[in-house]
């Protein structure tokens, strides 16, 4: 992505200046076969007026969309990792805000586990983008990040969604968190999250 357009997309969104490397490279990853795998995620926040920042979040937690205050808020625990960690994390929750404004619009029906599952999935791919050899395992964010990515490449959406099951990832969601609200189905089939 062109510094210039960086710089503009920084600007129309507030962004936390710790996140102005992790969104370019974001903007910048591409799969093995050269598709840009994360530039869609990268323009997320300026088309839908989204602020970034990192803040406090429960433990546990890479990070949160919160639709009422259009906030992506990424956890202080990952100030410190690998920007490439950080950026996959923006990707997971820019997929959230993405997908809530499509099912804002009647576009998706959100379910709570498909709709984490399509958020894990982008990380998943987007993640192997980044190291497409060998996964990271230096920290705990790391780790996970290695397990979500083999989850997927094992079960694909399927085993993301019975991984989202398993660790109760639905059952726990605050109520201002946008997850679990249905949109009226599209005719026909449906990009479902």
């Amino acid at each position: 992505m062109p510094a210039a357009l960086l710089a503009f997309l920084l600007l129309a969104a507030t962004v936390d200046p710790r996140l102005a490397e992790p969104l370019r490279l974001l903007a910048q990853v591409r799969d093995a076969a050269g598709v840009p795998v994360g530039a869609f995620y990268a323009r997320v926040p300026d088309a839908l007026s989204l602020r970034l920042r990192i803040g406090t979040l429960p433990e546990g937690l890479y990070g949160r969309y919160d639709h009422v205050r259009r906030t992506v808020t990424v956890a202080e625990a990952l100030a410190d990792e690998d920007p490439r960690v950080v950026a996959v994390v923006l990707a997971h929750e820019l997929r959230h805000a993405a997908d809530e404004e499509y099912a804002a619009g009647g576009l998706l029906v959100l379910d709570c586990p498909e709709h984490e599952a399509r958020a894990f999935e982008v990380e998943a791919q987007v993640a192997r983008a980044f190291w497409p050899e060998v996964l990271p395992d230096g920290t705990d964010a790391e780790r996970d990040l290695a397990a979500i990515v083999e989850t997927y490449e094992a079960g694909g959406a399927t085993g993301l969604q019975d991984m989202v099951d398993r660790d109760g990832d639905c059952t726990a969601r605050p109520p201002d968190s946008g997850v679990g609200r249905v949109a009226p189905a599209p005719a026909g089939p449906s990009g479902v999250d």
